[in-house]
């Protein structure tokens, strides 16, 4: 689940099937964006905007539950996420 943001949610979605978290944040251009998500899985990998972002995550593993937090800079107003769980 998605803990905390910065930023303001829109269409949050969890497909069971293909393990996926799917939302947009909207802030504005140029501003640092830092969110943090709570799994009882490591992450596969995260895409913003279509793009495969592996720089700036960081991840860990606390009881029993992996916490991954997100830092980056907003290049858009309105920014689309997809998480990928293993």
């Amino acid at each position: 689940y998605l803990n905390s943001t910065n930023a303001i949610v829109t269409s949050p979605k969890y497909d069971l099937k293909t393990k996926t978290l799917e939302f947009n944040l909207e802030s504005f251009e140029g501003h640092i964006i830092e969110l943090q998500i709570i799994s009882p899985t490591a992450v596969q990998g995260v895409f913003i905007n279509g793009d495969n972002l592996s720089e700036w995550i960081t991840e860990s593993k606390k009881n029993e539950l992996f916490e991954i937090n997100l830092k980056h800079t907003s290049e858009l107003k309105k920014n689309h996420y997809l998480i990928k769980f293993k």
